[in-house]
């Protein structure tokens, strides 16, 4: 369990089901101190990528991101639910990196996106305190696309009687 000492007065938890579900769990059990460190400078919470053919590669999408002065920051993932370099991977030209910053700093992270598979993709760019994208989150955006595709739908074919009586 999480002490109520950790979280900021009138944090609420709201658990839903659905593909982001394990992104916002994250994200809303981040301690109220952790929460501060690093934030999404976007107009709004969850950033939509567009529709892309499966295979094919996005330009690159800006995210803007302020953090706060002695903040140690020790890996950036960019991540397709949950895990790193599938349809979204970090793309060249991102000035957010690993270190500790002196003061108050707003940087970017650049984002492609290339869909494996038709459908939504959902993933997050997230702040880690340690390398590896470990130990505590310090801020995170929340990211999606459309792999556009055909996908195959078997039908099941007509059932036979082989005889009868037996």
């Amino acid at each position: 369990m999480f002490p109520a000492a950790d979280f900021a007065p009138g944090t609420r938890l709201c658990l839903r089901a659905g593909f982001f579900f394990p992104l916002i769990v994250a994200a809303m059990l981040l301690p109220a101190a952790a929460q501060a460190q690093i934030t999404y400078i976007g107009t709004a919470a969850n950033q939509n990528l567009g529709s892309l053919a499966i295979g094919a590669t996005s330009a690159a999408s800006t995210f803007s991101f302020s953090v706060a002065a002695g903040t140690t920051l020790g890996s950036i993932g960019v991540l397709t639910q949950g895990a790193p370099n599938l349809d979204f991977t970090n793309s060249t030209g991102s000035t957010c990196t690993a270190e500790t910053y002196g003061s108050t700093t707003t940087c970017t992270v650049k984002v492609t996106f290339k869909p494996r598979f038709a459908g939504e993709r959902y993933g997050a760019v997230v702040f880690f305190s340690e390398a590896n994208n470990t130990a505590t989150v310090l801020g995170s955006v929340l990211i999606y696309g459309i792999g556009a595709g055909a996908e195959v739908v078997f039908s099941p074919g007509p059932v036979s009687t082989l005889g009868g009586g037996f």
